[in-house]
């Protein structure tokens, strides 16, 4: 069944619960099951699909890799390669950061930015290996499922070093996480149901904490990137 929704000639709706699929199988099964086959056949899917709700999908099955084992997952990500021959890492970090302000759902964007701040010290240190990675900075929305980008950046899109763009990540989740608290406190949003999930509630908690530090770090250590990139 996972063979046949990550198969690249099948359209790419039908891998819309592939993702979760798959990361269930990997939770509950784990080493029943030929995992390096079945991360590579994601990655080949999220090379192929141009709907941000699947990427998304199948982008999650690595975050949440990311924030079970970092070091591992990236060792893995870095010995495969995408159909094109770009290393899987690369590929996946990039995809992920430009699609990141377009994630729904409240559980998969907090977990995916927890995963972001754990490439922090990867991403900062002198001899990254991600230094040269560049991405788009363009402003993207939502329409009808499908991707806009703002008409000023459809002819020639800003890259930014991926470093920057994820700080610029982790200080908009700031400036949310800020909007949700004031709106709350005047009693605009409705109360959270009781029975939230304990890990969800760990992630609030973590998020809010990370949020905070990316703020009081954020215009600091992009200008410091951003003249790095310039000379």
């Amino acid at each position: 069944l996972i063979a046949r929704m990550l198969d690249p000639a099948v359209s790419e709706y039908g891998a819309l619960y592939s993702g979760r699929l798959v990361s269930s199988l990997i939770k509950h099964v784990g080493t029943a099951l030929n995992v390096n086959d079945i991360l590579q056949a994601v990655l080949n899917k999220l090379t192929s699909c141009e709907s941000p709700t699947i990427q998304q999908s199948l982008l999650v099955v690595f975050i949440k890799l990311f924030n079970h084992d970092l070091e591992g997952s990236m060792n893995f990500l870095r010995s495969i390669n995408t159909p094109n021959g770009e290393n899987g890492l690369v590929y996946v970090l990039k995809s992920w950061c430009e699609i990141q302000e377009l994630f729904t759902g409240e559980y998969e964007t907090k977990v995916a930015v927890i995963a972001l701040t754990k490439f922090l010290p990867h991403l900062l240190a002198p001899d990254s290996p991600f230094a040269s990675i560049m991405v788009s900075d363009e402003e993207m929305s939502l329409e009808g499922g499908r991707i806009t980008r703002s008409a000023k950046t459809q002819q020639s899109p800003t890259m930014i070093p991926i470093s920057v763009k994820v700080f610029k990540i982790l200080v908009q989740e700031y400036s949310n996480i800020k909007e949700e608290r004031e709106a709350e406190n005047t009693g605009d949003l409705s109360d959270e149901d009781d029975d939230v999930e304990e890990e969800e509630e760990e992630i609030e908690t973590q998020l809010i904490s990370i949020a905070q530090l990316a703020h009081y770090l954020g215009r600091t250590t992009m200008r410091t990137l951003t003249i790095r990139m310039i000379r």
